[in-house]
């Protein structure tokens, strides 16, 4: 049988299977093309270089079905790769939560959040990890179901939008204090008694507030209270 283009065909079972040597490429790419291509390696190489709490952070996500952790994290650095620059936001950061009895200017509060890297870094308010009033995965976050993409394709797939369901807590912080646990910041928080979690996501304006959603920088941190220890 001879078929243009085609190198031979052959039957297998009740089917005939046609089998054709690998075309050349017969445009160059385009502009957008050799962008998105480089966008899709930036953001495999950025996962590559994670480690520690941070990658655990990561894997320990809850996922939409169908997704894995690795998606969520590519979808959110195509969408903005800004914050995880490790400049902005450290990949070794830890955090501690005490109790105790802090005195904030005229205001009193008994628990305080303690960040391991100083100064800028953790302290740009628009990447700010936020914390919000939960321990776990379903306290805080919800996976919402908008529907499908592109549900006339030939391949559908459902549109998942990520949100906070927790209350963000009241939280006062001053960059220019420095605690004795050595080099670090703090914010003094609200009352959590069963602990925080910490989350970093981009804030989009509403009318009745703020929204959360993807891009999610920093995966939720869970953190319980310890006795302040001086």
């Amino acid at each position: 049988m001879r078929i243009p283009g085609i190198v031979d065909v052959y039957q297998v079972g009740a089917e005939w299977v046609a089998r054709s040597w690998p075309k050349v490429q017969n445009q160059p790419n385009s502009a957008a093309q050799l962008y998105w291509r480089k966008r899709f390696s930036d953001a495999k190489a950025e996962i590559k270089t994670w480690t520690g709490a941070y990658l655990k952070a990561w894997q320990n996500i809850e996922c939409p079905p169908g997704k894995m952790w690795i998606d969520i994290a590519m979808h959110s650095i195509l969408t903005d790769p800004t914050p995880f620059d490790p400049a902005i936001h450290p990949r070794t950061q830890t955090y501690k939560l005490y109790s105790g009895s802090f005195a904030v200017g005229l205001l009193h509060y008994n628990y305080l959040l303690w960040a391991s890297a100083p100064d800028a870094p953790w302290w740009n308010f628009l990447k700010l990890p936020r914390p919000f009033l939960g321990h776990n995965w379903q306290t805080i976050m919800k996976w919402n179901d908008d529907g499908w993409i592109c549900p006339n394709g030939k391949r559908p797939k459902k549109k998942w939008e990520l949100t906070t369901t927790a209350k963000m807590m009241g939280f006062f912080m001053e960059s220019g204090f420095r605690t004795t646990l050595g080099p670090g910041s703090w914010i003094a928080v609200d009352d959590c008694p069963e602990g925080l979690a910490l989350v970093g996501m981009t804030f989009e304006p509403i009318p009745s507030g703020y929204k959360i959603r993807i891009p999610m920088w920093q995966p939720p941190v869970y953190l319980k209270p310890e006795p302040w220890p001086f």
